[in-house]
């Protein structure tokens, strides 16, 4: 049975709180309808290391690159079966906001993996 780590990200002691901006649409009159919603999370925040910036194909940027682990989901760039969908989270963390490059879905431990790339900064 594989080890399940949501138990370490929901320690308040192991944790930082962000938000989650999560932009949805699907067409509608006039063209692409977008609602943004908002969602607090709890994980575990650090720098991107060289290793980790090998798997996203935008590693050799120069702005910021932050690791957030999450037992909730963090969603890249998708569409759903009822033909909406939406671009990649924005994360605001630290009053910066991040743009998710790429999740890495642990869910049999747990938790989600995402690289997200600062985009405005304070």
């Amino acid at each position: 049975m594989p080890f399940d780590l949501s138990e370490v990200l929901n320690d308040p002691d192991m944790t930082q709180q962000f938000t989650v901006m999560r932009p949805t649409g699907q067409f509608g009159p006039g063209g692409w309808q977008v609602t943004t919603t908002s969602k607090m999370m709890m994980g575990i925040v650090y720098p991107a290391s060289a290793e980790e910036l090998q798997a996203v194909p935008e590693g050799d940027r120069i702005a910021e690159t932050m690791t957030f682990l999450s037992s909730q989901e963090i969603m890249t760039t998708h569409n759903d079966a009822g033909g909406g969908g939406g671009t990649s989270d924005e994360i605001v963390w630290r009053g910066d906001t991040y743009r998710v490059l790429k999740v890495l879905r642990y869910v049999d431990y747990g938790y989600y993996m995402a690289f997200a790339q600062r985009i405005k900064g304070s």
